[in-house]
C-alpha cells in the first residue's frame, strides 16, 4: 500500500534539499569569482587575410589580459531557432570586470577596428553564471 508522507516530512525534505543546494552554491563560489564569457557570432568574413591576422593577434592579447579562449572559429550547428553563424568564438574571463577591462582597453581598440573591418557578427557577454 502506498503511504503519503506527512506535510512535516515534506517540509523537512525541502529544508534539507534547500540547505544542500545552498552548501553546493557556497562551495562552488567561495573564494572564487564568478566567470564572464564573451561570445562572438561571426556571420560573414569580408577580408580573409585581415580576419586571420586579427585572430592570431587577439588570442595572444586575450591571454595577456587573463582570458582563456575556449573555442575560436568553431563550427556552429543550430539545433533550434534562426541563429545562423558562420563560426563562433567563446572566451572566458575570471570576472565581468576583467572582460570589460580588456574590451575597453586602448590595447584592444586597434584590434577591435580590424575585426570590424574584416568580419560581420555579433558580440555578447554572459555573466552572473550559476551552476
Amino acid at each position: 500500500m502506498l503511504q503519503v508522507a506527512s506535510m512535516s516530512t515534506w517540509r523537512t525534505i525541502s529544508f534539507m534539499l534547500q540547505g544542500y543546494l545552498e552548501l553546493l552554491t557556497a562551495e562552488t563560489t567561495r573564494g572564487r569569482s564568478v566567470p564572464a564569457y564573451l561570445i562572438y557570432s561571426r556571420t560573414a568574413i569580408t577580408d580573409v587575410a585581415k580576419s586571420l591576422r586579427h585572430s592570431e593577434l587577439v588570442v595572444q592579447q586575450i591571454r595577456q589580459f587573463g582570458g582563456e579562449v575556449l573555442v575560436t572559429r568553431g563550427s556552429a550547428y543550430v539545433l533550434e531557432g534562426d541563429w545562423d553563424p558562420l563560426a563562433v568564438t567563446l572566451v572566458r574571463f575570471e570576472t565581468k570586470e576583467a572582460l570589460m577591462a580588456w574590451w575597453n582597453s586602448p590595447d584592444y581598440e586597434p584590434l577591435k577596428q580590424t575585426r570590424l573591418e574584416s568580419n560581420i557578427g555579433d558580440v555578447i557577454m554572459v555573466d552572473d553564471v550559476h551552476y
